[in-house]
């Protein structure tokens, strides 16, 4: 079978068995992947044939890091087990470690003003709310999207979300002035199905639209870093921990499998630590 009728079969496979989000990942790797291996069967590829193409790809894209490497790594260990039964026993390349981004206290304020200031246009209340419940929840960007006004127990600030990654049900919640917002852009706009929409095409919001959305804010407000949704999740999971909240907690909440996935929070960001160092050193 030639690699490019394994990779439409494999990713026929992902959009049935994986996320939205995980699918369109995978699908932007093996369209990398079959640059390179489009001569192949998918039968007799090697371990020496990803080494070749990790060489490849360092050559045509400088600066690529280890981590996308790796990632490359697991779509075409997947694609052939797939295929063939048959697992390549290639290692990780060692990667280098690197601090969580978050969304300082100062941008998160500057943000949500901005759009609070912005309300009287109609994007700006259901930006508003798409950023507040990101911060309230946690949830992942296509998790967020893919919520309806019948996931909301609002008596009880819940949300049963029943579209995530892990295609595991699972709970979370948010605050009253949050539940307010809400409850304002689903009156406002008669919604009964998806809460976040496209004004323009009536659909549910797209990932695209809301990086777009993120990318505008940024250089309306010439903001020192992007805001893009990844890090709203993880500014959610380091402002939990740091109030006090457990790492099982955070766990169940983010929607982890394992809990060495969560602990990467427990590196917290520079400006805490710094904080907490000069507290305690200046004691004596």
């Amino acid at each position: 079978m030639t690699f490019k009728e394994a990779s439409e079969e494999f990713l026929d496979y992902i959009k049935i068995t994986r996320s939205n989000g995980t699918y369109r990942v995978y699908k932007g790797k093996v369209k990398v992947l079959a640059k390179f291996f489009k001569n192949y069967n998918i039968e007799d590829i090697t371990k020496k044939d990803m080494i070749k193409f990790w060489k490849w790809r360092q050559d045509t894209y400088q600066g690529i890091t280890p981590q996308t490497l790796n990632k490359y790594r697991t779509v075409l260990i997947l694609m052939v087990e797939y295929h063939t039964d048959k697992r390549l026993n290639i290692a990780k390349l060692k990667e280098n470690r690197k601090l969580t981004e978050i969304i300082h206290e100062e941008i998160l304020f500057k943000v949500l003003t901005h759009l609070q200031i912005q309300e009287g246009y109609k994007e700006a209340l259901r930006n508003l709310v798409l950023f507040k419940l990101l911060l309230d929840t946690g949830l992942r960007i296509n998790e967020t999207l893919n919520l309806k006004v019948s996931d909301f127990i609002f008596p009880d600030n819940t949300i049963h979300v029943k579209i995530t990654k892990t295609k595991t049900e699972r709970f979370v919640y948010f605050n009253d002035d949050t539940k307010r917002l809400l409850k304002r852009i689903i009156t406002r706009d008669q919604t009964s199905g998806y809460i976040f929409k496209s004004y323009k095409s009536q659909g549910r919001l797209s990932v695209d639209n809301v990086q777009n959305i993120c990318y505008r804010i940024e250089k309306r407000l010439q903001l020192p870093y992007n805001i893009r949704p990844h890090k709203w999740r993880h500014t959610f999971a380091t402002r939990f921990l740091k109030r006090g909240g457990d790492l099982e907690t955070l766990r169940l909440i983010l929607g982890h499998s394992s809990i060495k996935t969560t602990q990467r929070y427990l590196h917290l960001d520079n400006d805490f630590i710094k904080q907490q160092y000069f507290t305690i050193m200046q004691k004596h």
